[in-house]
């Protein structure tokens, strides 16, 4: 197995989204690293995400998702909702506890338009002040038949956000 590196944005100032293209059906399987995300907010928000479509944000209300989080304190934590118009890929994280968080995700067939876009991920969520780890995992699905060609990241009620993110094809 190979990686091909298709995209890749280091956001060091925070700005209002990050957007990586380049899904084709030349590759079925797609792993994107997602570093050092942080927020600019000093109240706790989540890190969103949405599949795009030329370039802009897919909001159409067709994401599923499935998760499990469990705190250092072997605390857990389950959710799921359907018909949501983007996925929260972080825990909460502020600036005020300079918080940060890292993750991976598998995305699967997003280019092609007779299948639904799917991913899992995992990750870790970090509270550096309040010394709070939380751990995260799960699944989602875009239930609509779109050719995706890219993802969204953006922070939950419009605040701003950075990292380093890779996107790359998986070769077999």
């Amino acid at each position: 197995m190979s990686l091909i590196k298709i995209a890749e944005a280091n956001i060091t100032t925070a700005q209002s989204s990050v957007t990586l293209t380049g899904f084709t059906t030349d590759y079925p399987v797609y792993w994107l690293i997602c570093s050092n995300m942080e927020s600019d907010n000093s109240a706790f928000q989540h890190i969103q995400m949405q599949y795009t479509v030329s370039g802009s944000a897919d909001t159409s209300a067709y994401y599923y998702y499935a998760q499990q989080n469990q705190d250092a304190n072997g605390n857990i934590y389950t959710g799921g909702a359907g018909t949501a118009t983007s996925i929260s890929i972080t825990n909460q994280i502020d600036s005020d506890n300079n918080g940060f968080s890292d993750y991976e995700l598998y995305i699967f067939n997003p280019a092609k338009s007779d299948e639904f876009t799917y991913s899992t991920y995992e990750g870790i969520d970090l509270r550096r002040e309040a010394v709070v780890a939380f751990g995260r995992k799960g699944g989602f699905f875009h239930r609509s038949n779109t050719a995706h060609d890219g993802v969204k990241f953006f922070g939950e009620s419009g605040y701003n956000i950075k990292g380093h993110f890779i996107l790359y094809a998986l070769v077999v």
